[in-house]
């Protein structure tokens, strides 16, 4: 199932980290567009019923999704300790996330720490 989605308010997606500006229609999948919905950025448009992606689960991506997961990795280079993530403070530790593209859950350090370990794998 491929879902039109009109974004309504620009972001910065945390995949690409691409700025996507406002009325551009995207091409997603459930799960993600459950996370722009949770965000406010848009409205549902279209939905195209695909035969060959109706048993999609809710986990799988997009093709497009798992090319800009791609295009990510390649340019990501830089890969955090957790040592180097610990002689951070709070802010600096959000503002990293920001500049990776993570979205963040936790506000305690060590929890923060933890989540960017795990995203950047």
């Amino acid at each position: 199932m491929i879902i039109k989605y009109k974004v309504e308010v620009g972001f910065k997606d945390k995949y690409t980290g691409e700025k996507v500006k406002k009325d551009t229609v995207l091409n997603v999948g459930i799960k993600r567009m459950k996370e722009l919905n949770e965000k406010g950025k848009g409205r549902v448009i279209d939905i195209i019923m695909d035969d060959t992606n109706v048993n999609e689960s809710e986990n799988e991506k997009t093709d497009e999704n798992q090319k800009a997961d791609s295009k990510k990795e390649e340019t990501s280079e830089v890969k955090y300790t957790e040592e180097e993530l610990k002689e951070k403070t709070v802010n600096e530790l959000k503002e990293l996330a920001e500049k990776e593209g993570y979205e963040l859950s936790k506000a305690a350090k060590k929890d923060i720490i933890q989540e960017i370990l795990e995203l950047q794998k």
